[in-house]
């Protein structure tokens, strides 16, 4: 990580800080046996970018065939021998022609939604890092590895949103189902395109105007809304192929899958206000996103009627909570200072410790998302 920019007490504060981390996070895995369970990949997923594992199924989807309809055969209407007489030389058999088949996509099985809701979830979370990323660029913070990140969520971020409307071996995709869905789709690809030049600016070495960065702060919401919407909308059609009693496994999902893009939202939230756009708004909307983090992670722990949320009774799975809940637990104080001090809570030192902790919060929710996508698979 590129540090130049801190002054020298500055450094010995993050030096001492990451040690602390590693030394705590390291002591109480090793005390509590945390192992989570890893994701087995059958299906080869584009991991991007690159830190991120990709959350896929454990097993195959099956292949859905569009639906085949077999034709009539032609049916050829023969003259009987006493008309033959009355049926002039030039009058040929009448032919009936077969009537053209109707091709429909089937809906998508348990182990297709399971994986179709995880990916299109994080495309949620892109929409979020792929605005933190140009923000820490524009603010100077380990530039050229932000730089980077942002041309390859650019590109995850196109390449699963094509997918999930026409499908992808390569990502284990389907063509989407649902004319509404796809739809929907459609819209956020509308959105995607109207605020990417805005990023490949960031990404050719070019400074943002304040414009642009009010932008970044109104449009990355907007984007991040009308991708939810078509999450929910797989979701809801996920719920109809579960057991009774399964029904919450997709919500889930969801619920864990906004975790991942929340690590991003906070993230990019404090860059707005460090960065002096719409501060009041983003410091509110902040202390909104730190809260529904620490309510869902406590829902995951020990249920929740706001949240319509069933604790998880997995082994693996609250092995893992306790792992996000270890990270987050380093990383709320300085998002609650910065929640109620705004711009006069952040210091270089401050916006280099939001840098180092987002990334390992984000990453350990994500492990949460595979393995409740592989029980949502198993039921």
């Amino acid at each position: 990580m590129k540090i130049k920019e801190l002054k020298n007490i500055d450094l010995l504060k993050y030096i001492i800080c990451l040690i602390l981390f590693q030394y705590c996070f390291v002591s109480q895995l090793a005390a509590e046996e945390v192992q989570p369970q890893a994701v087995e990949l059958k299906v080869v997923v584009e991991k991007t970018p690159e830190e991120i594992p990709e959350a896929v199924i454990e097993i195959v989807p099956e292949e859905i065939s569009e639906a085949t309809v077999t034709p009539p055969s032609p049916e050829v209407i023969e003259p009987k021998a006493e008309e033959l007489a009355t049926i002039p030389e030039a009058v040929a058999p009448i032919v009936v022609a077969p009537p053209a088949p109707v091709l429909e996509i089937k809906m998508f099985s348990k182990e297709q939604f399971a994986h179709t809701l995880n990916l299109a979830g994080r495309q949620r979370m892109l929409s979020q890092k792929m605005a933190k990323e140009a923000l820490f660029v524009q603010s100077n913070i380990d530039i050229q590895s932000n730089r980077d990140q942002l041309d390859k969520t650019l590109k995850a971020f196109k390449k699963t949103l094509a997918a999930l409307k026409e499908g992808d071996d390569s990502l284990a995709l389907e063509e989407c189902y649902s004319k509404e869905i796809k739809q929907q789709l459609e819209v956020v690809d509308g959105l995607f395109q109207k605020i990417e030049p805005i990023y490949l600016k960031i990404v050719q070495n070019n400074k943002l105007t304040q414009d642009e960065l009010v932008r970044i702060s109104i449009e990355s919401v907007t984007l991040l809304k009308n991708m939810n919407k078509a999450v929910l909308m797989y979701e809801k059609d996920s719920q109809s192929l579960s057991e009774e009693g399964n029904t919450k496994d997709s919500s889930k999902l969801n619920l864990a899958g906004k975790q991942r893009m929340l690590a991003q939202k906070i993230s990019k939230e404090i860059l707005l206000v460090y960065l002096s756009i719409d501060i009041e708004k983003n410091q509110k909307s902040l202390n909104a996103s730190k809260d529904l983090f620490s309510d869902t992670l406590f829902g995951f722990q020990k249920g929740s009627k706001d949240l319509d949320l069933t604790p998880l009774t997995d082994e693996n799975h609250l092995k893992q909570i306790n792992t996000i809940q270890m990270v987050w637990d380093f990383f709320l104080p300085t998002i609650e200072n910065i929640s109620i001090m705004g711009k006069g809570g952040i210091t270089r030192f401050e916006m280099t410790y939001v840098d180092v902790f987002n990334m390992p919060l984000l990453k350990e929710s994500n492990k949460l998302v595979g393995m409740i996508e592989q029980t949502l698979v198993k039921h």
